[in-house]
């Protein structure tokens, strides 16, 4: 981690015996754990127009960069933070506070669709990496009770998040270790056949001893 150095000094240089210069002979040292808290701010894009004075036609001006939202107002950095803050429990209403506690009046159902349209941007990486993982030939997977909203009955329902791992480190493997999430409405048996229907390796589960697939 970066260190920054808070020096705290003596007033005066002279020696308070003899008056003499003093020379630095040592210095202790200790470190605290420090963090800076979040800022939030206005990022700025600024795209200087240019014109031509000879023929009076010309106009140049650099294009515009792509956005993660269309014609949106928020930046990459912000959508991530918002996503990692998500699934790291702290859910789009507490948020909707902290952003309030700052001064910042951001809806609820703002922070949802900007979760929905990044949810769009990872569907090519995230099916990549599932391709990946798939295709190891020892997996590990376990499954995860999840509390859901469910509106329409007023309270919550129990889904399921199944963790696919793959980890061939601690025997020499070449492959780098990796790790899927995938969402399931319940613990039906045919939730588990869409995933691993078609799998020809090894899975292991906490349940259960190794099996060939």
């Amino acid at each position: 981690m970066p260190r920054i150095d808070v020096v705290i000094d003596i007033e005066s240089h002279s020696c308070p015996c003899c008056g003499e210069q003093l020379h630095k002979i040592a210095e202790t040292v200790k470190e605290a754990f420090d963090v800076i808290p979040i800022q939030y701010r206005i990022k700025r894009i600024v795209r200087p127009r240019y014109g031509c004075r000879g023929c009076r036609q010309g106009v140049v001006q650099a294009p515009a960069p792509a956005q993660a939202i269309d014609g949106g107002m928020v930046t990459e950095a912000l959508l991530a933070h918002v996503a990692v803050m998500k699934y790291y429990r702290l859910p789009l209403y507490r948020q909707e506070q902290m952003f309030a506690a700052q001064g910042i009046t951001l809806d609820r159902q703002t922070l949802a669709s900007w979760m929905g349209r990044l949810a769009w941007w990872l569907k090519p990486p995230l099916a990549l990496l599932h391709h990946a993982v798939m295709s190891y030939p020892r997996l590990f997977a376990d499954e995860t009770p999840l509390p859901v909203l469910d509106p329409g009955r007023g309270r919550t329902k129990v889904c399921q998040f199944w963790a696919i791992a793959t980890d061939d480190r601690p025997w020499g493997g070449p492959a780098p270790p990796a790790v899927i999430y995938v969402f399931a409405e319940d613990r039906k048996a045919i939730r588990a056949k869409r995933l691993f229907g078609e799998y020809r390796g090894i899975l292991q589960s906490m349940a259960m001893p190794p099996t060939r697939a």
